[in-house]
Order: C-alpha cells, then structure tokens, then sequence
C-alpha cells in the first residue's frame, strides 16, 4: 500500500517550473531512490516532499491524508542534507539531540534515545566530540543519528554520500540500507550514482526533464530498459537502427536481428561487455562486420571502437585477445544480451 503520493504535482523555483503533473507512489517500507543527471528534478522531488517547496497544482498525500499544504514541521519527516548541515558548536550529542528537545521531549529520555543512536550508528563514545574533530563518514553518521531519533516515519536523504571517499561511500550505504531496513523506515533517497543507488534500493525511478522513465526494481530496470534513454543511462551502448520489412528486422547492411513486435523501426542496443568479437568478416544473424579503429587497453580488458556500415561500436573483450588498427572483424550481438527500443534518446 502507498504511503507517499504524490499527484499531478507542478512544483519548482518561482517561473521555473520543474515538475509538471509529475506523478509518484512509494510503499511504506521500502528504500526508493530517485536517480538522474543534474537537473533532472530528483531534489525538487524530495524537497517537494519535505516541504522546502510549495506545490502549485496536484496534491501530496501521506498515509491517505493530503500534506499538500503542511508545513514542514508538522510532517514529522526526517531529512538529511548533503552538506551534513551539523552546528559546529554543538557536540555530537547535542546535535543528535536538538530535534527532540524542540520537540520538548524529558531530558531523561533525550539522554536514552540519543544514546542509543549513537551506538547504533557506530558512534558509542564520541557524544563530546565536536563535527570539526571528526571525518566525513563520521559527520555523515551524526546527520543520519540526528534524523533517525526523531523516529521518522519517512527518511528524506539528498546525496548523503557525494562528499565521502569511494571507499567510506560503499561502507555508509550498507550502514543507511541495514538502519533503514532495521527500523522499517520508508526512505527515499536522493542520488546520481547509478552504483550506489542500485545496491540499496527496493525500487528505482529513472528521472529526465522533470518526469519519471521508469520506476521498477534495480534488477529488472538493468536488465529491461522500457526505452532509450533508460538504456543509455543504465550502460547500454552500440545502437543499431532497425527497419521492418517482410516481418523481420534488418539494419541498414541488411544484417537481420532476431526483434519481435510490429513498431516499423526499433533499434537493437547491447552493452560493450556483452558483445562479442571474432577475426575476420563472418556473416549471419545478429552480427555487423567492420574493422579495427582504436584499440585501448583498460587493465583486465581491451576495448575497441570498431567502425561499420551503421557506425561506430565499442567492444569490450578479454585482455589476451588482440587487434590491431583495421584488422578486420565481426561483432556478434547475443540475443539474451540484446535490448530493443522504441523511442529516440
């Protein structure tokens, strides 16, 4: 059942309309986190949500009551910003402990409840610490303890891990994902990081312009793109237009592609590890023949741009196998590795 909705929303900054009739539905429980490019609308989303934006048309709803027009401290919502946003004059405790006591809770139960956060979040023991003496994944855990004893129904976070090294990034995400999961938090989760989003996620939504491309579960978007720019976005390459003739699909050489459905163009599209690369011009289904432009060597693999009738290509492939500039060859398109679309990017 949905616990957030929101309706037909138009929301952005004065004239500048972001969202238009945007639509979205979160179950209670689950981690959604919307992912896109910079200004695709995924932090008007969420501060849509907050209530740092006010909506001009369509209606946001929690848990079957309209929130619309709530103010922002009467929706109970925790929020986490990117910046941390942490007092550097208070310590860690009270910080963690400044949203209780606005919200006039009894000392001997602030004492209880930050407490226990902090142990929580791996922070036993540094409630005199003030944020200038600590790391980043350690201010980071604060602003999350902070959030958290408020006992959200609803956790906000915009990009709560850009400002932390690759390897602090990967160890707060599983911490956010196991928090969230323990406490049974509704949670949505601002990020451009297709990686990071897709490890903790129960859904994604793919954003563009300001409107959702598709919301599904990360495997099943990785997997079936419903359209170009998904596919793009979720590292598809190598598209190869297609025409309908005679019930089948064929690329501009005459190559036929193993597509179904009746659309009059489609295009075929497989990501440069899935391709595959043979000697010499072979011919056949699913297959484009062309010759060796570039050759660059990444470590464990070789990639290759490989030039065609159709354009050019790039092919990744075991790092013991080896071409030389306009060495002639054949890229085979698996057919279980093989995605079409519809709709240009």
């Amino acid at each position: 059942m949905a616990i957030l909705e929101l309706k037909n929303v138009s929301a952005g900054y004065g004239r500048n309309t972001i969202l238009k009739d945007f639509c979205i539905s979160i179950e209670e429980g689950k981690l959604v986190s919307l992912l896109g490019s910079s200004g695709c609308g995924k932090t008007t989303t969420l501060r849509t949500m907050a209530g740092f934006i006010d909506v001009s048309q369509g209606q946001f709803f929690f848990d079957g009551q309209d929130y619309t027009h709530r103010p922002i401290h009467k929706r109970g919502f925790g929020y986490v910003f990117q910046s941390y946003a942490l007092f550097p004059h208070l310590n860690v405790f009270e910080n963690v402990a400044f949203g209780l006591k606005r919200q006039h809770v009894g000392k001997a139960e602030i004492q209880t409840r930050v407490t226990e956060m902090l142990s929580r979040v791996g922070l036993a023991g540094f409630a005199d610490r003030l944020p200038a003496d600590m790391s980043g994944g350690q201010r980071q855990r604060v602003a999350l303890a902070r959030a958290l004893v408020l006992k959200p129904r609803v956790l906000l976070m915009d990009e709560p891990l850009s400002n932390l090294d690759a390897r602090l990034r990967v160890e707060m995400r599983v911490e956010i994902r196991r928090l969230q999961q323990e406490m049974g938090i509704t949670a949505v989760y601002v990020t451009h990081d297709q990686e990071e989003c897709f490890s903790i996620s129960d859904q994604v939504a793919i954003m563009n312009n300001g409107r959702i491309e598709q919301m599904d579960t990360p495997v099943h978007i990785y997997s079936h793109p419903v359209n170009e720019f998904t596919a793009r976005f979720v590292g598809f390459e190598n598209f190869v237009p297609l025409t309908r003739e005679n019930g089948r699909y064929a690329s501009a050489s005459g190559t036929v592609f193993e597509a179904e459905g009746t659309a009059p163009k489609l295009k075929a599209a497989c990501r440069p590890d899935d391709l595959q690369l043979v000697p010499g011009h072979e011919g056949g289904v699913m297959c484009l023949r062309g010759r060796i432009v570039v050759a660059t060597f990444l470590g464990k693999q070789m990639q290759y741009l490989v030039n065609t009738k159709e354009g050019d290509y790039l092919v990744n492939t075991a790092a013991d196998t080896l071409y030389a500039p306009n060495d002639p060859v054949t890229i085979f398109f698996p057919a279980e590795k093989t995605i079409y679309t519809t709709d240009e990017a």
